[in-house]
């Protein structure tokens, strides 16, 4: 069942009348959902026969078109169509991600870290893993984390608190930061390793699942932002770390 407008839905609810017609055409009632500009409705029915439309969430076109505009905005146009079962350009087989138990890890909560050279396809399957997620009504956040940081370093020149730019990231279900390296300098501020290691921290102590890609090595990403976010990345219980290191990863 479908309405045009929420004046059309917004009417049934006011209509007791109405609804009760509606009720008796309906031979499933109290299963029905209802769509109204890209939203999904659970319809209730309570004791006296009114009908009720509570925000289910949206369909599943609104959170995939959602999830596209996104990775636009985070400056990763180029992965916006990309699907699992496409990963096989990169010569990462099915069986691999099986033995990583990558899916389930992430649905778990759990961190991966996808490590190695420029062009293996790191970005292109965390990107792919979180599409497959896209059904179970999770929040979504992906990020390039030196974009991220920049957001973060403007605020301070402007009015927007900077909570406006982190809370669409600490309040996702599932999260994917890109590109975590370092700038022209060399080196890690202060700064951005007390972000990344509150974000971090935010995502285990909620078990919540999150993707994390860079070039750097693994005694890099200890120099460069300390022992303390290392230890974390490297929690047997907590992170899956992935190498993209061999040529029959890179793409064809």
């Amino acid at each position: 069942m479908a309405f045009s407008s929420f004046g059309d839905l917004l009417g049934l609810m006011q209509d007791p009348e109405r609804m009760k017609e509606t009720a008796k055409s309906m031979s499933r009632f109290r299963d029905e959902t209802v769509e109204c500009n890209g939203t999904v409705f659970d319809l209730v029915i309570d004791d006296q026969g009114i009908e009720y439309a509570i925000p289910k969430g949206d369909t599943e076109e609104v959170k995939k078109d959602k999830l596209r505009t996104q990775i636009v905005k985070a400056g990763l146009a180029r992965y916006a169509d990309v699907t699992l079962s496409d990963a096989g350009q990169w010569k990462f087989e099915k069986n691999e991600l099986d033995r990583y138990g990558l899916q389930a890890a992430i649905q778990d909560g759990k961190t991966l870290l996808f490590r190695g050279p420029v062009g293996t396809g790191k970005t292109y399957l965390a990107i792919a893993l979180i599409k497959e997620l896209l059904s179970q009504k999770k929040k979504v956040a992906i990020k390039r984390w030196p974009k991220l940081l920049q957001e973060c370093l403007d605020s301070f020149k402007s009015d927007t608190p900077m909570s406006e730019v982190l809370d669409p990231v600490m309040n996702a279900d599932l999260l994917v930061l890109d590109e975590i390296n370092i700038d022209i300098k060399g080196k890690a501020s202060a700064f951005e390793i007390g972000k990344l290691a509150d974000i971090i921290s935010e995502f285990h102590a909620s078990d919540r699942g999150m993707i994390l890609t860079t070039n750097l090595s693994e005694s890099r990403i200890q120099e460069l932002y300390g022992k303390q976010i290392w230890s974390r990345l490297t929690d047997k219980e907590r992170s899956i770390i992935v190498s993209f290191q061999h040529e029959r990863n890179r793409r064809n």
